[in-house]
């Protein structure tokens, strides 16, 4: 492995910003922001790019220098989709169109509702938003547990491992309300989850599970237990055998499961050393392999396919025919990914990008 990173990367942070500025759509308020340069589905802005700005101008260390009123235009905005009674996050007029209104928990309006809430919670300050009615349900620990049963651990792991997740997340959020009597619940869930980690993989599916869900499902899940509340990586090494095994075998080529696995990693060496330096190794080839190929020449990272078209959640975002165009997804998914690959090389302050707050030693 080199010692230094290598010199494409240092051009990324310049290219992506200027990107990104061309997004926004001209003369409207702050916030407006589209899905890729040309052949956007839904204009003159979407929900999903509004939000996905966001990640980009905190990760760039753009958001520091907006005006108070560009904050307040894209908090405005951000808010508008979202009820205050309910914190559900809505979009009927726009990408909600695409999806079938049925209680389909992986393609439907509920389906992506539920990822809204999970993901698409506000900009900048607004880190609280309204409490969600759905969790009280929750203060009965039986409930809690045949809402947890319920999702699709049999097949995957890395969506039932999301809204588990998501479900803790707002149980936290009702408790920092000061409604401490969801710490018994919190505390469950939390429990639910490692006693559903099977001490020979790592992993929170059945044992036959698809490797690259698995990872993903793994993700998910301690994305919330660690990051957010601060607690142990259980079995790490047999995460990073799995992750690493993937990783050598080519499976690991597509953007999430390339993020996934970065994170996996960097978030289990908090808690041991083993296989360190295989991990570097396998995150610096990945920056060659796996990141570099998805930087399109507008500077910024598409899906390295030759037609730009691509779906999100499965609603078809950008036309095809437009070539390899990159999109606002697929940047934010991928800079994110550079940010941990860096961090586990321990060179992250060479780029300045905000830290991904998994690496705690």
């Amino acid at each position: 492995m080199k010692n230094q990173l290598p010199s494409w990367i240092y051009d990324l942070k310049e290219s992506i910003k200027s990107w990104l500025g061309e997004l926004m759509v001209p003369g409207s308020p702050f916030g407006r922001f589209r899905f890729a340069r040309q052949g956007c589905v839904y204009m003159p802005y979407d929900i999903i790019s509004v939000h996905e700005a966001s990640g980009l101008y905190v990760r760039l260390g753009l958001a520091d220098n907006l005006t108070g009123r560009e904050k307040q235009e894209w908090m405005d905005l951000s808010l508008s989709w979202r009820d205050p009674q309910t914190g559900a996050v809505c979009d009927p007029d726009g990408i909600e169109k695409a999806l079938p209104n049925n209680d389909s928990l992986t393609f439907s309006v509920k389906a992506i509702r539920r990822s809204f809430a999970r993901c698409q919670c506000g900009v900048f300050d607004i880190r609280k938003p309204p409490l969600q009615n759905e969790v009280k349900a929750f203060l009965d620990i039986e409930k809690l547990r045949k809402a947890f049963d319920a999702e699709a651990w049999k097949t995957d792991s890395w969506g039932a491992g999301a809204h588990c997740a998501h479900y803790i997340a707002a149980m936290i959020q009702w408790r920092d309300a000061g409604h401490n009597e969801f710490d018994e619940s919190i505390k469950e869930a939390a429990e639910y989850l490692y006693a559903r980690q099977n001490p020979e993989t790592g992993a929170f599916g059945r044992p036959d599970e698809d490797p690259v869900v698995a990872i993903g499902g793994i993700l998910k899940i301690y994305t919330r237990l660690f990051k957010t509340m601060g607690m142990e990586v259980h079995y790490p090494e047999k995460i990073i055998d799995l992750c690493l095994e993937q990783s050598r075998a080519g499976s690991i080529h597509q953007n999430c499961p390339i993020q996934n696995t970065m994170m996996n990693f960097l978030m289990c060496l908090n808690f041991t050393n083993y296989r360190k330096e295989e991990i570097r190794q396998q995150a610096y080839d990945a920056l060659e392999k796996y990141v570099r190929p998805l930087i399109s020449t507008d500077g910024a990272f598409c899906s390295g396919s030759d037609d730009s078209q691509y779906e999100y959640w499965g609603i078809k975002m950008v036309e095809s025919g437009f070539g390899k165009q990159a999109n606002i997804h697929l940047t934010n998914l991928m800079l994110s990914t550079v940010t941990v690959i860096t961090e586990l090389l321990g060179c992250e302050d060479e780029l300045g990008y905000a830290p991904s707050g998994l690496k705690n030693v």
